[in-house]
């Protein structure tokens, strides 16, 4: 019986080596002091007492020590747990969902109850991920065509907020179409209309007169003859030889060779167009003959001009005898008129070529029937208005739509204050606000480019000479790049340097500064009638806009009757004529009322053609 009791009582006094002490190195190693637990407990006395103190330490608090060590350390790990879960929905800035709002929350809360009611509607919420994919890509088709309808669905207007939609899609559709037209249609600008209508008609014009002239020159180079193309390449290449100043060792010979090669090179093109004295270098009027010779601003050209009308069977006349005429400046009368009375003899009104008459004047005088052109299409209405007032009784009618300028207003005064005039025709005062004016307008970007999308030009007139223009060009050169002076095409000069040119924006300096003793001698007509032709071409140079540069006073600087005085005072009240005449439509007869407002706007230069309505 005891043997049988051996092995067991052998493990019993091997426990302290096999059991007791591996239990001590695992408490030791999980961090449990046992020594200092063990001398926390009451000693023990008499016989085995170390072992029954170690057994009542045992039995005593030390299971209970244990299970809060491992609760402690299961807590520690749940919340290590916890934590990563939380990283996995971290707190942000942006605008967020509820239901992570609240998933959140009871993480942080350590709910699980709603924890476990947020993640089940997270669960549903993802169930429905296709069907919200779908629905945003219907919104987005929708949103291509029809914006605010796709807006109003997707944030569920009470309107749409049910499954189905509120009536007929298509009906409704067709209405919205509708409407949309009629409130594009409505809100369109009549002013940007017209100006597009402009715009497109311009193109329209140059688009065709390329084509024309592509075309033209097509049938030119087919119908021309080799020698003719010879011809027409040496008359080029000698034209190129002869020197600026025209007085060269070779000159002479160069021209009449020239001119040799023109009897041949005149057939290649059935146009020419030339100044007169390059006519008159070029074509023998011996054996060189034009169906229709036409002589452009006639007005300008002196009695040598005559002699182009010996090269055409017909001939056009074209000029104006209210702008500049001839002006025999340096000119020894005397000796004109003996050269006059010795070469002219039996030559019909030989008194006229005295270098004075124009030969539009002598058209006039020998062949009458002038036609006056009176549609006028350069200037904005109100620019016009002073040269149709002052030189043509109100019968030009300008063309231009003043809606469609978009420089605003047309007609500028600007006055010069402590402007003095000098002995040498200069005001510097003046001179100095107009290249500043010019060189503050290229900077806006109003005057970026006109209406040809092409940069929008400037130019100064003088009103007393040129030395004033040569001063504000001065000033010009010196403050603008060459490229933007040549880009801008400036022109300063007198009135008649702008004959037969123009510009979008015009300056009009005065020049006169106000006298010791008020007012200025008058300026009216003079001689042959220079002043009023010399403010009538100043004053219709500007397509777009016109300033009136002065120094004057013109209430007490100026007489009435004094062309500065009108100037100025039209330039501050531009309208007035038109506002005449809407002061007098009233008046009219109304049993007669269309006839009779159509002969008072054609008395006041304002009646234009009508179109048909768009």
């Amino acid at each position: 019986m005891c043997r049988q009791y051996v092995p067991l009582i052998q493990a019993c006094l091997k426990w302290h080596g096999s059991k007791w002490l591996l239990l001590e190195a695992e408490f030791q190693r999980l961090g449990f002091c046992w020594s200092a637990y063990l001398g926390s407990t009451p000693p023990e006395t008499g016989a085995n007492a170390q072992l029954r103190r170690l057994r009542n330490a045992v039995l005593s608090d030390l299971g209970q020590i244990l299970k809060a060590r491992a609760g402690w350390l299961r807590l520690r790990h749940l919340m290590q747990v916890r934590g990563e879960w939380c990283s996995l929905v971290p707190r942000t800035n942006e605008p967020d969902a509820a239901v992570t709002q609240r998933l959140r929350q009871s993480l942080l809360d350590a709910v699980p109850a709603a924890y476990r009611e947020a993640y089940n509607e997270l669960v549903r919420l993802k169930n429905l991920e296709p069907d919200l994919a779908t629905r945003r890509d219907l919104l987005d088709r929708l949103g291509r065509a029809a914006s605010v309808l796709a807006s109003a669905i997707q944030n569920r207007h009470p309107v749409h907020s049910k499954p189905e939609p509120p009536g007929d899609p298509l009906v409704a559709w067709e209405w919205r179409q509708l409407h949309d037209e009629l409130e594009r249609r409505a809100n369109v600008s009549l002013d940007a209309l017209q100006q597009r209508i402009e715009r497109l008609g311009r193109e329209l014009l140059d688009i065709t007169s390329q084509l024309v002239e592509k075309l033209t020159w097509v049938s030119l180079i087919r119908q021309t003859h080799r020698d003719q193309k010879q011809a027409l390449g040496a008359y080029a290449a000698m034209r190129k030889k002869l020197t600026k100043t025209g007085k060269g060792v070779r000159d002479a010979e160069l021209r009449a060779a020239a001119r040799r090669e023109m009897t041949v090179a005149k057939g290649a093109a059935p146009v020419w167009i030339m100044s007169l004295n390059e006519v008159a270098e070029t074509f023998d009027p011996r054996t060189t003959h034009f169906d229709v010779v036409i002589i452009d601003e006639a007005s300008q050209c002196d009695p040598t001009a005559m002699f182009a009308l010996y090269l055409g069977q017909q001939t056009i006349i074209v000029g104006d005898d209210e702008q500049v005429t001839p002006v025999a400046v340096g000119v020894e009368m005397e000796e004109v008129q003996k050269l006059i009375q010795v070469h002219l003899q039996g030559i019909p009104h030989k008194e006229l070529y005295d270098g004075e008459f124009s030969i539009y004047e002598f058209a006039q005088i020998a062949f009458g029937g002038v036609i006056r052109l009176v549609e006028h299409f350069r200037c904005a209405p109100n620019i016009i208005a002073f040269s149709n007032t002052l030189s043509y009784k109100g019968e030009i009618k300008p063309l231009r739509e003043a809606s469609a300028i978009t420089l605003n207003p047309h007609v500028l005064p600007y006055r010069v204050e402590g402007g003095r005039g000098k002995n040498d025709g200069v005001n510097d005062c003046e001179a100095e606000v107009i290249a500043s004016l010019i060189c503050a307008s290229i900077e806006q970007p109003e005057y970026a480019t006109n209406e040809a999308d092409k940069p929008m030009s400037f130019g100064v007139v003088s009103l007393v000479g040129g030395h004033q223009a040569m001063k504000v060009d001065s000033l010009l050169r010196h403050r603008l790049e060459p490229a933007e002076y040549k880009r801008r095409q400036i022109l300063c000069g007198d009135a008649a340097q702008f004959q037969g040119d123009e510009r979008d924006v015009m300056f009009l300096s005065v020049v006169d500064a106000p006298p010791p003793e008020p007012p200025l001698p008058m300026r009216q007509e003079g001689p042959k009638k220079i002043f009023k032709k010399r403010f009538n071409v100043a004053a219709s140079r500007a397509r777009d806009q016109m300033w009136v540069v002065h120094s004057l006073n013109h209430e007490i600087d100026l007489k009435p009757a004094d062309y500065r005085r009108r100037l100025i005072e039209h330039a501050i009240d531009p309208a007035a004529w038109e506002r005449e005449l809407e002061r007098l439509l009233p008046q009219v007869d109304p049993r007669s009322k269309e006839f009779e407002g159509r002969v008072l706007r054609r008395l006041f230069g304002s009646e234009l053609p009508r179109f048909p309505a768009i």
